[in-house]
């Protein structure tokens, strides 16, 4: 699973150094080809790792950690990726718009969530029983799932109620990598379900819950959904 605030300095960090001669030639977006719709899509995935870090600080501050001093470089990240005020312009100065300090506070805090493990938003933990009370509700009533694939989501719902339970209790956090294991199941749920209705039940959890570990996964995960979804 990426560290958001690793992914985030490697695009900066990229751009900054591109060998075309003009800021704008390096991130160009202009119509509808493949340079310009990935340019478009590296945009995104920025700002998603922007939003990533933030509620990475949320969950790090909550642990009693400080990382004041690397929030208050969290308006200059949104600058570097829009290019704000000025947009894309040549007379921008590369050195002046990507500054050093903002990106050393990213590897700050990048180190900061290598040690601290993976994180999920308290608003995701306050969804967590309905969501496992959900999957069990889809479980009980999709008939159509292989048993092998059942049998391996009541083993991750149980898997997630532990880790809620010893998180709320003791203070461990190992929910993440566990509701992120979910995620992949209840999509293999939704792949091999033969119930158009059900299907669609799944497909509404995944929709309403994708925790944040899982961006890491978008590419890796159909792979691995549809061997489940052929189990």
């Amino acid at each position: 699973m990426p560290n958001p605030a690793r992914e985030l300095v490697a695009i900066l960090d990229a751009w900054r150094d591109d060998e075309a001669p003009k800021e704008q030639d390096a991130r160009r977006i202009t119509g509808v080809d493949e340079a310009s719709l990935n340019n478009l899509r590296r945009h995104g995935l920025a700002l998603n790792f922007i939003a990533a870090c933030s509620s990475s600080m949320d969950e790090l501050e909550r642990r009693s950690v400080d990382v004041s001093h690397i929030r208050a470089h969290e308006v200059t990240w949104y600058r570097m990726v829009l290019s704000f005020p000025n947009g894309w312009s040549a007379t921008g100065n590369r050195v002046q718009a990507y500054k050093s300090n903002a990106l050393d506070a990213l590897r700050s805090l990048a180190g900061y969530l290598d040690m601290a493990g993976p994180t999920v938003t308290q608003g995701q933990i306050d969804q967590v029983p309905d969501l496992l009370d959900e999957v069990e509700r889809l479980l009980a009533t999709d008939k159509t799932l292989p048993d092998l694939l059942r049998r391996h989501l009541h083993k991750l719902v149980q898997e997630c109620r532990n880790a809620l339970t010893d998180y709320e209790v003791l203070g461990v956090f190992d929910l993440s990598e566990a509701l992120t294991r979910l995620w992949v199941g209840v999509n293999a749920a939704a792949e091999a379900s033969g119930d158009a209705d059900q299907k669609r039940g799944w497909r509404s959890v995944v929709a309403r819950y994708t925790p944040q570990a899982a961006i890491g996964l978008l590419i890796e995960a159909p792979g691995v959904i549809a061997q489940l979804a052929g189990s």
